[in-house]
């Protein structure tokens, strides 16, 4: 590898004097007996070396000799190490750019991997975080429907009162009647029948079995089409 001056590595490599000698001063630079710096230095420590440049120094380096020293005439044999020199220094200098690109996709990769690390991180803390409870569970009957039912079982009424049957009987009267006191028991001032079926997803007509509730005095009537619970003494 050619040697250069602190000034000709500075031009060669494009930088400022003062960036060499502090290479040098720091220890990353080494400098042979004579204060000249390989190339081979510079290139290692990441300098970037023109080689048209590095061409135009070596020349004058060689022009640069004592007068008392014989003359020496540039060869084709020179002029072809010279040629391969630089060819050298391309393929390095070549080298040196891929090795810095390699090193610039691994820190990318590193950084896209840590990154996915720490979303990692996120949701897994995520999974592990207390749920909240589940919605308690519905009440069962209130007390008071309880009451009512058991004071005025259908089955116990008297003859006198028991309605006509009717041709066809529903099923789920019983059924009905438990939930509409259900509804009820949470709204002592009474419901509309049109709430009470909102309330307990029952979208027939109520009137009618709210007319047959009131006759045997399972609920009252507070108004027009609202019932509400009968008041226990």
């Amino acid at each position: 590898m050619a040697k250069l001056s602190i000034s000709d590595a500075a031009r060669a490599c494009g930088v400022a004097r003062t960036t060499i000698q502090r290479a040098v001063r720091t220890g990353r630079l080494s400098l042979d007996a004579e204060h000249q710096v390989d190339t081979a230095e510079l290139l290692r420590v990441g300098f970037l070396v023109d080689a048209a440049v590095l061409h135009a120094a070596s020349q004058q380096g060689g022009a640069a000799t004592p007068q008392d020293a014989a003359p020496q005439r540039s060869t084709p044999q020179q002029g072809d190490a010279a040629q391969q020199e630089l060819q050298v220094l391309r393929r390095e200098n070549a080298m040196l750019q891929q090795e810095r690109d390699r090193l610039v996709q691994q820190m990318d990769l590193l950084q896209a991997q840590q990154t996915l690390h720490a979303v990692q991180q996120r949701y897994d803390r995520l999974l592990e975080a207390p749920r909240p409870a589940p919605p308690p569970a519905p009440p069962a009957a209130p007390e008071v429907v309880r009451e009512l039912l058991r004071r005025r079982p259908y089955a116990e009424l008297p003859e006198v009162e028991r309605p006509a049957p009717a041709p066809l009987q529903d099923p789920n009267r019983h059924a009905r009647r438990q939930r509409i006191l259900e509804a009820l028991a949470a709204y002592p001032e009474g419901l509309h029948w049109r709430e009470i079926g909102r309330l307990i997803g029952d979208t027939g007509d109520l009137n009618d079995t709210l007319q047959g509730m009131l006759r045997y005095k399972l609920v009252r009537r507070v108004g027009r089409g609202v019932y509400a619970l009968p008041v226990i003494g």
